[in-house]
């Protein structure tokens, strides 16, 4: 494991699932320390409550032949009644170029937004392509709208990113 720039990589070098794959994380906040050590961030408290969230900064260590983890340390400087946008980007690439670029792209919280508004419109185009109309409204209710998933979510995983539909405009 290593921080290169405002990224944490580390490489599967245990199991088979994802051989070699270099596994990142990045932010659009500044990473200012990580572990790869499970054993020290969570200490003598428990994964719900682990120590590491309790520390200034985080050991920088591998976690090579410990049991290991990705845990990055990042501090957000928040005003009074102030909102801010951050990205956090977890990845796994088959390349160090890919996965640079990618994390670069995604440090951006401008390409964040125009990316999940490219996956909202395919969604929301995707899904309205058919319209069920039955005697009962609220079937209809049922199978066009409520079907969707809601704006307010998103998730990523593996390599796949599912993105929620918008309301109809």
């Amino acid at each position: 494991m290593q921080k290169n720039g405002n990224i944490v990589t580390a490489k599967n070098l245990y199991t088979d699932n994802f051989k070699d794959n270099i596994i990142y994380i990045s932010s659009s906040e500044e990473i200012r320390s990580y572990t790869g050590d499970k054993g020290f961030f969570i200490g003598n408290k428990t994964l719900k409550n682990p120590e590491g969230l309790e520390k200034i900064s985080l050991d920088n260590s591998s976690g090579l032949g410990k049991m290991s983890c990705i845990a990055v340390c990042m501090e957000v400087d928040i005003e009074a009644y102030e909102n801010k946008e951050i990205s956090i980007a977890l990845g796994a690439e088959d390349n160090m170029l890919d996965e640079k670029d990618i994390a670069y792209k995604y440090s951006n919280i401008t390409n964040c937004t125009e990316e999940l508004n490219k996956v909202k419109k395919f969604w929301y185009e995707m899904l309205t392509k058919v319209q069920v109309n039955t005697p009962l409204e609220s079937m209809n209710i049922m199978l066009n709208r409520l079907g969707r998933v809601s704006d307010n979510s998103i998730q990523t995983v593996g390599k796949k990113r599912i993105s929620s539909i918008p309301e109809e405009q």
